[in-house]
């Protein structure tokens, strides 16, 4: 179900100012910064989609913090090659994919070059804080992580927050799909909080005001996929309920396009309950099928969105 009305794009739009206004004014301020210069980041990518009549998106994506290339283009799941686009001679792409390299390259077959600029996929994130991995932000919002300036741990917990309430907005908004990628699943941190406790709570507590205000339910909208880092999106992952069940349906499907893993010890084989061997999806091999624009459509709506996020 896409939201088309000027209406609903004009409210989506004020979400989104909003959003980018308080995300700069964070980024901007040198007292919320480390010593290793980490920061708060925008996105500028939002702003093609505050002009209209630029189309409203028909998926959302939420990652969880900026890494390297988002901190040096201010572009969220920016990609080495994207980042080169923008840098020039100043940056060379990286001969290991990155998570933004992944995520861009699965949109863009899927709709067409360029598919978040054009305005088809949107970018969010849980943590609009950069770190170099998200262990990092884990330590700086530990409380017995006595580097960590109380006023910045404060801030990146609001900030958590303000994108949790953003994101349940969008979902009320547009009433479009909201993919959330990545799972923790390293068990409880001290005092019993995780990386992104903030980011889920209020998006719970946003989602429970509107659903009670209009009497009706929007978890449906919510999915969990793994991360894109190292083509996790295609490779099975126990964290996520159905995930795995649903991705030896689609290799059953389609075999052609089932990784060929070295040996019978190999971690990517997984005993299904089935008693059949599942190896992962390749994208390689997807792009190559004649279909495989279909095939990757059917891999988004079958496998990714085929089931919906737990925490919500």
């Amino acid at each position: 179900m896409i939201a088309n009305s000027t209406q609903d794009g004009d409210a989506f739009r004020v979400i989104l100012r909003k959003q980018l206004k308080r995300t700069r004014r964070l980024a901007g301020n040198p007292l919320l910064r480390t010593e290793e210069g980490w920061r708060f980041v925008a996105n500028n990518d939002w702003e093609s989609f505050l002009n209209p009549p630029h189309p409203l998106p028909e998926l959302a994506v939420v990652a969880d913090n900026p890494g390297q290339d988002e901190l040096e283009v201010n572009v969220y799941l920016c990609g080495s090659r994207k980042a080169k686009k923008v840098l020039g001679a100043k940056r060379t792409a990286k001969s290991v994919w990155t998570a933004g390299d992944w995520a861009r390259s699965f949109f863009d077959f899927i709709f067409g070059a360029d598919a978040v600029e054009s305005g088809w996929v949107i970018f969010l994130n849980k943590s609009s804080f950069h770190t170099p991995s998200t262990e990092n932000l884990t330590d700086l919002l530990d409380p017995c992580h006595s580097i960590t300036d109380e006023c910045l741990r404060t801030a990146i917990r609001d900030d958590q927050k303000a994108n949790g309430c953003a994101v349940a907005e969008i979902a009320r908004t547009l009433a479009i799909p909201i993919l959330t990628i990545g799972v923790e699943d390293e068990g409880k941190k001290e005092g019993g909080k995780k990386t992104f406790d903030c980011y889920i709570e209020s998006l719970r507590k946003n989602l429970k005001k509107y659903v009670l205000a209009v009497n009706t339910s929007m978890t449906c909208a919510f999915h969990l996929a793994p991360h894109f880092s190292y083509g996790n999106f295609f490779k099975h992952c126990e964290n996520i309920p159905g995930w795995d069940d649903r991705l030896d349906g689609f290799l059953k499907d389609n075999p052609a396009v089932r990784t060929k893993p070295k040996s019978t010890k190999s971690t990517n084989i997984r005993k299904s309950t089935k008693g059949t061997k599942g190896n992962n999806a390749s994208w390689t091999a997807i792009q190559k099928e004649k279909d495989g624009k279909k095939l990757a459509k059917r891999y988004l709506n079958e496998v990714i969105l085929g089931g919906r996020d737990p925490n919500v």
